[in-house]
């Protein structure tokens, strides 16, 4: 692996890692390094917003990139030109990103709040859109008929074929190669018909209280005379038995739920909803309604996605133009599965969606409800016998069947150029469910500050979950 650090002219005697904190990561598919979480610059309330998501997420300094779009009102404007996409955010993102030595590895972009959600292509595409297709803007026939090819959709088809089980970013990456698209989601939506800063902040507060809970009931799916509903309603039947065999309970249903206790799904398809009517939505809950409008803040007469996360929903989604009565535009029913198979909001929502050119999937993208419960730890960082190393110790704690086989390092989030397993005695006493590890790092010469070092294990599987832990430490 090419080395990311600069040589430096001056020389680092004996080196004394000093651990000032740690913290440790719980088990998630898409792992915090691996997303680019942008900023509005202009913007306190983005500001705000990203701020708390990176604390929460432990969003690597690195992975944070501020962009510049103009305000009108004192707030982002709704929609933008694709010629402004690019040179407000798609450039500055992306050098920002190749600066700070992250480019590589990042999978997924995420928005915070106070972005535009339109971008003026024909017909109109959401922000989340034309970054997945890599700021490509497709024939307009594509786009209105919903044809747009998404490699990471793991079916059903309507007729039945293309059913392909769950996974990981990472996965799709190895064997789609150049031709990855780049997943992208939206904190939230502040502003007229949003939601306000503390209704945003939340709901990424559920998203992390989510994480692991493993929660066995409920999910609903709506069924109706409304074209909205039918549009979904063959769907249902396969999702309801996939979820069952994971051990979560999921029904279908004749009218909109009311005052259920444990909603953690609900799909249904109508103009006006009453989400706080349904009941309470457990921490990770995802909920939608298939309208045409739900995620077009300038216009009136259908109720905003923004209702879905002021009732309690962590996350839902919505397109921002007329998208006409086509499934392949909006979430389909195994999204729950994903989501149940342990794979983020995020990841659910791009093997969900056929053609997500003009959704905008809102809330925290790195919500896991089904995530194992599987922790790493850091446990120390000494000083190697070669120039300009370390030695890193682990220990991983986890059930019988899971299984980490690989665990890289990152240095102020970018990879660590150099990393071996090393032999070490084990210790004496050791829980069954407990592996010790330790690595040489060798980091090259660096500046005589202070660094984040995170330490990532990786799953095996087709949903490959990441834990992590880090320390600060200093030479």
């Amino acid at each position: 692996m090419k080395n990311l650090f600069h040589p430096m002219r001056s020389r680092i005697g004996l080196v004394a890692f000093v651990a000032l904190w740690t913290a440790a990561g719980t088990a998630r598919a898409l792992g915090p390094h691996e997303i680019l979480l942008l900023v509005n610059a202009r913007s306190d309330a983005s500001e705000e917003i990203a701020k708390a998501y990176a604390r929460l997420r432990r969003v690597p300094a690195a992975n944070i990139v501020r962009v510049n779009i103009p305000l009108q009102d004192g707030r982002a404007p709704v929609e933008i030109s694709p010629s402004q996409f690019t040179e407000w955010i798609w450039e500055p993102a992306r050098q920002a990103a190749m600066r700070n030595g992250v480019d590589g590895h990042v999978l997924a972009w995420v928005y915070s709040a106070d972005f535009p959600v339109r971008v003026a292509t024909d017909p109109p595409m959401s922000l989340t859109g034309i970054t997945f297709a890599r700021n490509r803007i497709p024939v307009s026939d594509v786009i209105k008929r919903g044809a747009f090819p998404n490699p990471l959709f793991a079916g059903p088809n309507r007729d039945g074929t293309d059913a392909r089980l769950s996974q990981t970013f990472d996965v799709s990456k190895a064997w789609l190669g150049d031709a990855m698209p780049l997943p992208a989601m939206m904190l939230g939506v502040s502003g007229p018909r949003g939601n306000t800063v503390q209704e945003i902040l939340a709901s990424l507060r559920r998203g992390q209280a989510s994480d692991g809970t493993r929660p066995d009931r409920a999910v609903y799916f709506v069924v109706g005379d409304d074209i909205r509903a039918r549009e979904r309603a063959w769907q249902f039947p396969g999702a309801v038995k996939e979820l069952r065999k994971r051990g979560v309970h999921a029904e279908i249903v004749n009218a909109f739920p009311s005052d259920r206790p444990d909603i953690v799904g609900l799909m249904t398809g109508a103009a006006r909803v009453t989400p706080v009517s349904a009941g309470r939505f457990r921490p990770g809950a995802m909920a939608d309604h298939l309208t045409s409008f739900a995620a077009a803040f300038d216009t009136t007469g259908q109720t905003p996605l923004s209702d879905w996360i002021r009732a309690g929903a962590t996350v839902s989604a919505g397109t921002v133009t007329e998208p006409y009565a086509l499934w392949m535009k909006f979430p389909h029913a195994r999204f729950f599965v994903h989501y149940a198979a342990g794979c983020t909001a995020l990841e659910s929502f791009y093997q969900a969606i056929r053609s997500p050119l003009q959704i905008l999937p809102v809330g925290d993208p790195l919500a896991q409800p089904w995530a194992p419960r599987a922790t790493l730890t850091l446990d120390s960082v000494e000083r190697g016998a070669e120039k300009n190393s370390m030695i890193a110790t682990v220990t991983l704690h986890a059930g019988p069947v899971d299984h980490y086989p690989t665990v890289f390092f990152l240095l102020d989030g970018r990879p660590l150029p150099e990393t071996s397993e090393i032999k070490r005695d084990p210790p004496a006493v050791r829980k069954a469910s407990e592996q010790q590890r330790a690595f040489l790092l060798r980091t090259g010469r660096l500046p005589n500050k202070r660094y984040a070092l995170r330490a990532v294990a990786i799953g095996a599987g087709s949903v490959r979950n990441r834990i992590f832990d880090e320390q600060t430490v200093k030479p």
